[in-house]
């Protein structure tokens, strides 16, 4: 249904007449639990903004007149379910590595966390001098995006040529992440290898790999990837340091369904890291 805005407010209308419930019922409740609980403290302190998070501040806009009431439930709910799905559908694919990869990011971040050379929990920005953890990044993105369809743009008037093919006006083109991440020409034969040297050994030749497409490009890519980049590179070395996880072997050949995102399905065991 995402895919197709048009026929959202047909939708809407057959679950009114059919008097279906909501999906949405329980988020609903929250967001209007968490409004009026903020609103509340907000008038016993006189007025005085209590903290800075982002609910403070949308319902400031608000109170100003520069928000209205169904924005500001939109905002928040975008806050809380925007970027959930394509954030762990890329830890996962992190998760599930070989066996070389896991010990040499492991060993990495172990040395980063000695006394002195980097915070606990790792902050961004040491996160981002951490050559082979942001490779594997990379590399995750590339051989397992979230977005397994093509994001479509809407060609602008005058027309465009593309690959030598002539589209008009209001035609929607679009290129899919997964077709180019698994282009033999740009990533070389082993495409379908886990390999976040790839990303190491371009730097040392200056040989230039295409970024990836799993959050778009131009001007109207995902407006979360740093949120997500930054989510990554700081959850990844708190869950490869503290703990182990053992895949069903079952599932170890993961089984993938997309309608929008590539989802997998599998089975694993999580248990505390022993002590080094």
């Amino acid at each position: 249904m995402g895919l197709f805005p048009g026929l959202h407010p047909w939708f809407m209308r057959l679950t009114k007449l059919l008097r279906l419930p909501s999906p949405t019922e329980g988020l609903d409740n929250f967001i209007t639990d968490q409004i009026t609980r903020h609103t509340s403290e907000t008038s016993q302190t006189d007025g005085a903004e209590r903290d800075t998070t982002f609910l403070s501040k949308i319902l400031t806009l608000r109170n100003e007149g520069k928000a209205t009431d169904a924005e500001v439930r939109l905002c928040v709910e975008m806050n809380i379910v925007a970027g959930s799905d394509t954030t762990a559908i890329s830890l996962s694919s992190i998760m599930y590595t070989n066996t070389p990869v896991l010990k040499r990011l492991r060993q990495e971040l172990d040395d980063q966390s000695k006394p002195g050379r980097s915070s606990d929990p790792v902050a961004y920005q040491e996160a981002q001098e951490i050559p082979y953890l942001q490779a594997v990044i990379k590399e995750a993105l590339r051989l397992h995006g979230a977005v397994g369809t093509q994001l479509a743009r809407v060609v602008p008037k005058g027309g465009a040529v593309i690959e030598g093919q002539y589209f008009p006006k209001g035609v929607e083109v679009g290129v899919n992440g997964w077709a180019l991440h698994y282009k033999k020409e740009t990533f070389v034969e082993d495409v379908l290898t886990f390999r976040p040297e790839r990303w190491l050994d371009c730097e040392k030749t200056n040989i230039s790999l295409p970024e990836s497409l799993a959050f778009g490009q131009g001007a109207r890519s995902w407006i979360g990837k740093n949120i997500s980049i930054l989510e990554m590179s700081k959850a990844i070395p708190q869950i490869v340091q503290n703990f182990d996880t053992d895949l069903s072997e079952s599932t170890r050949q993961w089984f993938t369904k997309c309608r929008w995102f590539v989802k997998p399905k599998y089975n694993a065991r999580i248990r505390h890291r022993a002590s080094s």
